[in-house]
Formats: C-alpha cells, sequence, structure tokens
C-alpha cells in the first residue's frame, strides 16, 4: 500500500494504535532486563519513529486548514483593495471636474468593478448587508449613500429610546437615566448595578463610556430605603482608600467617613468600638500612636507571621486559606505574596499548603 496515498487523518488513526502497543510493551518491560539491550533500544526508536510521524502529520492537517481558509479569504483583501481604488479615482474626478480638468473616459478599478457581477455588498456578511437594509428601511441613508451605517444598533444607542444595558424599548414616560454620552439607561438596570456594586464596589460610580451617570438623576429612581444605602457607598468610594477610615473590629469593619483633620477616637455606631483615626486601630487612650505597647507588639507578630499590607490603605491582611490574589475591604486587589497591585508581578498565584 502506498502510504504517500493515505489522507492525514487516516494515517494518523493507524499510527495511534501501534505507538500505544508500542508504550504498553516498554512499560510492562521496564525493568525486568537491561536499559541497554537491544530489546529496549528497538522499542524506543520506534516510540520516536512514530511520534515524529504523528507530528508531522498534525502539522499537515494544520497546514492543510490553514490553506483553505486563507483561499476562501483571499477574494475579501482583492474586492476591498478594488473598492478603495475605485473611491480614490472618484475623488481625483471630482477634482478634475471642479478644476475643468479633462477626466480619463473609464478608470481601471471602475472597469474591474463593471466586470464583476456581484456588488461590494455581497462579498460582506450576512449579518451587515441585513444591518444597513434595516437601516434604509427605517428612513436612515441607504448603504451606498456616503455617512451610512451599516448597524441599526448604532442609531438606537444614541438617539432611540433603547436601553443600552438591555436592549429593552422605552418610552417617554419610562423611569430611565441618560448618560453624559447620551445612551439610556432603564430604572431597572441602574437599580441592579446599583444592588450589584454594593459587594463590589469598583463598580462605582455608575458609568456609560467611562463617564459617570448623573447622580441627581439616579436617586430619583432609586426608593428611600435603596437610596440612602447607595448614597452612604457612594460617599465611601469618593474617599480615597488611603483617608477612609473603618472600624478596627474585625467582625465589624463598617465604614465611620474620611479621615480628614481628625483627631479624636472615632465610635463605630454599629458595635461601639473606639478607633485611632490617626492609626485606624483600636483606640489607646494616654499613649501615642508610636509608644503603644500593644501596636509595636502587633507589628512584631505581623513580621513573624509574614502577614501583607494593603498598598491601598495599609489595613494588615491575613492569609488563612486560598490563592495569594487578595481583594481588601478597600476593594484594591493586590498580590500577598510581594504586596503589589494585582498581575503587576511574577509571583505564583498559590501554594498548596493554602488550599
Amino acid at each position: 500500500m502506498d502510504v504517500a496515498c493515505i489522507d492525514p487523518l487516516t494515517l494518523a488513526l493507524i499510527d495511534q494504535p501501534d505507538l500505544d502497543d508500542i508504550v504498553e510493551i516498554g512499560g510492562q518491560s521496564k525493568g525486568k532486563a537491561r536499559a541497554d539491550s537491544d530489546e529496549q533500544f528497538a522499542l524506543a526508536y520506534a516510540e520516536r519513529v512514530y511520534v515524529e510521524a504523528l507530528q508531522i502529520s498534525s502539522d499537515f492537517r494544520f497546514a492543510l486548514s490553514l490553506n483553505n481558509a486563507l483561499g476562501a479569504d483571499y477574494q475579501w483583501p482583492v474586492e476591498l483593495s478594488v473598492i478603495n481604488q475605485a473611491e480614490c479615482e472618484d475623488h481625483e474626478a471630482a477634482l478634475a471636474l471642479e478644476c475643468q480638468r479633462q477626466l480619463e473616459l473609464h478608470a481601471r478599478s471602475q472597469s474591474q468593478e463593471d466586470s464583476r457581477s456581484k456588488a461590494p455588498t455581497d462579498y460582506l456578511p450576512s449579518q451587515l448587508v441585513e444591518g444597513a437594509l434595516e437601516v434604509d428601511q427605517s428612513g436612515s441613508q441607504s448603504p451606498n449613500q456616503p455617512g451610512a451605517s451599516l448597524s441599526s444598533n448604532s442609531t438606537n444607542d444614541t438617539t432611540g429610546l433603547t436601553c443600552i444595558s438591555c436592549r429593552e424599548t422605552l418610552t417617554e414616560a419610562s423611569p430611565s437615566v441618560r448618560g453624559l454620552c447620551g445612551h439610556l439607561w432603564c430604572g431597572d438596570c441602574v437599580r441592579r448595578h446599583i444592588v450589584a456594586s454594593f459587594g463590589d464596589k469598583t463598580l462605582l460610580p455608575l458609568r456609560c463610556d467611562n463617564q459617570p451617570l448623573p447622580m441627581s438623576n439616579i436617586l430619583k429612581l432609586l426608593d428611600p430605603h435603596l437610596r440612602t444605602k447607595y448614597q452612604k457607598v457612594a460617599e465611601e468610594c469618593a474617599v480615597p482608600a488611603p483617608y477612609r477610615l473603618y472600624c478596627s473590629r474585625r467582625s465589624c469593619l463598617q465604614y465611620l467617613g474620611a479621615i480628614g483633620d481628625r483627631q479624636a477616637d472615632v465610635t463605630c455606631p454599629a458595635c461601639s468600638q473606639r478607633v485611632c483615626p490617626r492609626c485606624k486601630c483600636d483606640a489607646h487612650p494616654g499613649y501615642s500612636c508610636g509608644e503603644e505597647e500593644g501596636e509595636r507588639l502587633f507589628h512584631e507578630l505581623v513580621e513573624q507571621r509574614r502577614w501583607q499590607t494593603c498598598p491601598s490603605c495599609h489595613a494588615t491582611v491575613q492569609l488563612t486559606h486560598g490563592c495569594y490574589h487578595m481583594t481588601c475591604r478597600c476593594s484594591a486587589q493586590f498580590c500577598y505574596l510581594c504586596g503589589q497591585r494585582w498581575k503587576l508581578c511574577n509571583c505564583p498565584n498559590s501554594d498548596e499548603r493554602h488550599l
């Protein structure tokens, strides 16, 4: 049988069982004979030959697939090049008419376009053509006119009454918020994002096209309970992380406001714990932050246990189990090993001892 006449996939199906048999025989005879015996050498050589054959077959199949893909897509750049050349020649013709120069009777690219039986849109994906037809039927420019859009979504996003998030159609009376970019957000989507922001404060402030949504308009869509809670969270996120004060009791961690120029101890309204705004630890009447014995012992313990400090709010973090990707109470993400911002270091992601 001529091997050259067999397609690569069939050849791989033939070689793979033979390779499996060789590996199995080699495993059964391992340790029962000398490592440099003729049998072991023959098995190792045969295994290497079959592995190389399978790799060649795999490479050939990949090259064949790539060649087919390039052949199928070859028409695209050719057609686009002709269209682009025709546009350039149209521009030259317009300039010639303006300057009252003689025009070339028929440009080369125009001849190529006339000789083709397909319109330029015939070479575009069906989704784009259908979108262009929808725009044309709705009363806007046709796809052959300059400036026409190939997608009806862009019109709806900026001028139509459609929610940019859920794509639901809105009316003038629908509760909604319009961003600075012109996009509309329905009341349900705004409330859903606000509730999600309570667990992930990086979502605040609510943004559309990287521009904050108007706070006053957002508050009009919320019930009193949700409005009060959102205002508190928004106030917290408006303060830079190093200047936020939290309750020092780990079972509470209530936000106590911005540090500012505070000097007096702050009492947590949730658990009555008193917190020093200067060192963010338990209040220590009669001692300065640097002189308190307990804090000194605490820092010694941090060094002994190799606990890490948040790079944003400087809170102490202890890893009991899990990976080294840490998320602090201030929403900062960092590496537990080196303390740098997450994804800015080359440290391993985890240690089996902590999993």
